[in-house]
């Protein structure tokens, strides 16, 4: 889901569909936007996920929707 925000964004011709993918294509400075900013928003995604994953596991905190945890990470960055 979040690959194909970002897509749409950044009118991007395509996303990773795969981990594999996405580490071999696009952290590898391979994809379509500059490195930098590719590891900015892959590390501000995945500590939204995290800190969200625990919040579930942990405080029993659930988000009302999977956007939610979208409009988290674009607050973040």
């Amino acid at each position: 889901m979040i690959c194909a925000v970002l897509k749409e964004v950044f009118d991007l011709e395509s996303v990773p569909r795969s981990l594999q993918e996405f580490l071999e294509d696009w952290l590898q400075v391979k994809g379509p936007l500059p490195s930098r900013l590719t590891i900015f928003l892959f590390a501000g995604f995945a500590w939204t996920l995290w800190v969200t994953r625990n919040k579930m596991a942990i405080d029993k905190v659930f988000r009302k929707t999977s956007s939610d945890v979208l409009y988290a990470a674009l607050s973040l960055l």
